[in-house]
């Protein structure tokens, strides 16, 4: 993989990172409309944190591993673990960003929601890195 192509990769988790961010800034005051108006029940906002930092901590993985053929680098071998543990600090800032949001909280089970999405991919990339027949690279 180039430079061009994880800088490429990386600009896509940054623009992503802005709007998870931006969803997280709508208040949810009763009286006006708010994040509570697209999505009414809690477990369906719970349910989304998986999702969404699933993919984060993908664009992550992508922008951090190393060139084809180059596992045996930190990058390589580490890359999936490395963005599952951004992608989930960024949910915990996040998280915590939301408490000076109108009519929102920070909330322990959306963090763990985050990083259960954002693992899942690490573990996803490591089962698959070790299938490969060979030297061990990331697609």
């Amino acid at each position: 993989m180039s430079q061009v192509t994880a800088r490429r990769w990386w600009m896509l988790a940054l623009l992503y990172m802005a709007g998870l961010f931006a969803l997280s800034s709508v208040p949810d005051d009763p009286g006006k409309p708010g994040i509570g108006t697209y999505f009414p029940r809690p477990s369906i906002q719970n349910a989304l944190h998986v999702p969404a930092y699933a993919l984060l901590s993908y664009l992550m993985w992508r922008g951090l591993r190393g060139p084809k053929g180059r596992a045996a680098t930190f990058a390589g071998r580490n890359a999936a673990v490395l963005a599952a543990v951004l992608a989930t600090a960024y949910g915990v800032t996040d998280e915590v960003h939301q408490m000076f949001v109108v009519g929102r909280t920070a909330s322990v089970t959306d963090a763990l929601a985050n990083a259960v999405g954002a693992f899942a991919v690490a573990a996803w990339a490591l089962l698959r890195a070790r299938r490969a027949p060979g030297p061990p690279t990331l697609p």
